[in-house]
């Protein structure tokens, strides 16, 4: 199949410059610099304190601050030494505590500064906040209730040390509840003794409890949905009408009594007291709510697993604040003929047109968000692989069309061009498949394919086709792909993660237990791990120059052609965790990384 010659032309001059700046990366080191993005990802808590102070935690990289309403945010983890954050809180004075996978730390000054407080605590496994009235802390742990009266300098267990508790909360009276996967504890007499309160419940997972200003008492549960108390949790109704999400995962209150559900499928709203709720989502990208939090001014803010959302008319509209909040998996990068950059992540497909400086989420018409792989097929389109088939942009509007008939098997993991111009796609379960009209229509072609878990394809200049599979090694197609035989011999480690093959047809096979070459079209594989210090390998790249470039759990590194030693090429990279590499006409290198979105390198000479 011929190329479009302006396609063919911008390809050649793309490879000419690649070639000509690539050969910098065998004379001196290469300095990372994380870009602007993409941003979003997953959050795991929020909490708002005073003069639009917000505050989001994140799983794996601890606390965010912004100053301005979530209209930017920065990393605020400055004695922060457990960076598990599962849930955020403040007290009347403004005291900032974050529960974490390791216990509770306290800041008193905004999140600047991180202290932790742990004396007393025998669980550190924190999974619930609640502040009473009186100011008493109090945390739900992976072994009971724990309260402190000192502002957390101190802790003592209240009971229920057999339960893993989700959720506590505390009345104006004095009543202190717990969620269990048993139900509702109540205490009344601060924690010495504790009674099981499930009349009513038709489920007993309890997920989220809060405390109305009225003084009714919400329960969130994990399928039954929403129940209301009105005699301290002695008893239950269940108030789900309108509710058409069962998954409760957070309640929030505002000081007008409306009362907010995050669900596993979207937010609800009850503006009288729960009898009825409206799903107020619009705006939102995802609908997946793992927090919600309002400010003193009545800003409601919500945690996504594409971030944060933000709304200033009690949950009617919501609008995207993710500035400088980064918690994105780049599952793969493309740079096209023009220069721009095409990111895949877990939340769909960023795009960058300055390198980085800005991205924009360009999702119109992907109907699946994780995006595994890009192709440019033979006139220069742009193919995705998603865990939901195979998609094609246009350029002119910025939008996706599925491209997936006759594709069986739609978790596509890769895509591969061959030069003649024949796509192919691997899935995970369903094999290879081809295509021969720039991946219009897909034929299955798998004989000889014994193992159907394809995660990744690499194509020879010779036009050798191999297939990494997951536990049943290579494969080799040499007729186009109608074919394939499994070639193993020296391989030990089975779980292909990556494939590659440099300029002089020698083939590189990743694994979480190093890289294997094979210098004779795949007959035999010999190990090649000299210099790498981590040997999870998850994606290679090869540069014009016939540098095998690798990333791996652990930083990034270059073999040259005839060296059989890995440098390393991790200078600047604060998130070493690589899952995607690619390179642009000016020589730079994108880092696709696990958490920390993508990071520049440019060659230091």
């Amino acid at each position: 199949m011929r190329l479009n010659k302006t396609i063919g032309v911008a390809l050649a001059t793309l490879l000419l410059a690649l070639l000509m700046k690539t050969e910098g990366l065998s004379q001196g080191e290469v300095v990372w610099q994380q870009t602007n993005g993409p941003y979003g990802g997953s959050i795991s808590a929020l909490a708002a304190g005073g003069s639009d102070l917000v505050f989001a935690g994140i799983d794996g990289l601890g606390v965010f601050r912004s100053i301005n309403a979530g209209n930017t945010w920065i990393p605020s983890n400055n004695g922060l030494r457990d960076m598990r954050v599962k849930v955020l809180i403040t007290n009347p004075a403004g005291h900032l505590f974050a529960g974490t996978g390791g216990g509770v730390f306290r800041s008193l000054n905004g999140g600047e500064s991180w202290t932790q407080i742990n004396t007393g605590l025998t669980n550190t496994s924190i999974q619930a906040f609640a502040v009473s009235a009186t100011s008493d802390l109090f945390v739900g742990t992976g072994a009971g209730v724990f309260r402190s009266t000192d502002n957390g300098a101190s802790w003592v267990q209240l009971g229920l040390a057999e339960s893993s508790v989700a959720a506590v909360a505390a009345t104006a009276t004095g009543t202190i509840m717990a969620g269990t996967s048993a139900g509702v504890f109540r205490s009344t007499d601060n924690g010495a003794t504790w009674m099981q309160f499930n009349t009513g419940l038709t489920s007993t997972d309890i997920r989220a409890l809060v405390v109305h200003p009225a003084g009714y008492v919400f329960a969130g549960t994990n399928g039954g949905g929403i129940f209301r108390s009105s005699e301290n949790g002695a008893s239950w109704a269940q108030v789900n009408s309108g509710l058409l999400a069962t998954t409760i995962r957070t309640l929030t209150t505002n000081a007008s009594g409306h009362v907010f559900a995050g669900t596993a499928n979207g937010v609800y709203r009850s503006t009288n007291n729960g009898n009825r709720w409206l799903p107020v989502s619009n705006g939102l990208t995802n609908t997946l709510i793992n927090s919600v939090a309002i400010s003193a001014s009545g800003t409601v803010f919500v945690a996504t697993a594409d971030g944060v959302f933000r709304s200033s008319d009690n949950g009617n509209t919501w609008t995207s604040i993710n500035t400088g909040l980064i918690n994105i998996g780049v599952q793969s990068l493309i740079v096209n003929p023009t220069g721009t950059v095409f990111a895949g992540t877990t939340s769909g497909v960023f795009r960058s047109e300055d390198e980085g400086t800005t991205w924009t989420r360009t999702i119109t018409g992907l109907t699946s968000r994780f995006v595994f792989s890009f192709v440019l097929n033979g006139v220069g389109q742009l193919l995705a692989g998603t865990g939901g088939g195979i998609f094609r942009y246009n350029n002119n509007n910025a939008t996706w069309t599925a491209v997936g008939t006759g594709l069986i098997n739609t978790d596509v993991r890769a895509l591969a061009m061959s030069a003649a111009g024949h796509l192919f796609a691997a899935t995970n379960g369903g094999g290879v498949y081809r295509s021969l009209s720039n991946g219009n229509g897909w034929t299955p072609v798998g004989d000889g394919l014994t193992n159907k878990n394809v995660l990744c394809l690499a194509i020879s200049p010779s036009g050798i086709i191999v297939a990494g599979s997951s536990g049943g090694g290579v494969f080799r197609s040499t007729n186009d792909g109608s074919t394939w035989t499994p070639i193993n011999t020296g391989l030990t480690n089975l779980r292909i993660q990556s494939l590659a093959v440099n300029s002089a047809g020698h083939l590189f096979a990743g694994t979480s237990s190093g890289v294997f070459r094979s210098i004779d079209d795949g007959a035999t594989w010999t190990r090649a791990n000299a210099g790498l210090t981590n040997a999870n390998i998850q994606t290679f790249a090869v540069s014009p120059g016939g540098y095998i470039l690798v990333g791996t759990a652990g930083g990034v590194f270059r073999l040259a052609d005839n060296n059989g030693t890995w440098m390393p090429m991790s200078k600047g990279l604060t998130n070493p965790n690589v899952r995607s590499l690619t390179m642009n006409a000016a020589g730079h290198l994108f880092a696709g990384t696990s958490g920390s979105g993508v990071f520049r390198g440019i060659p230091s000479s």
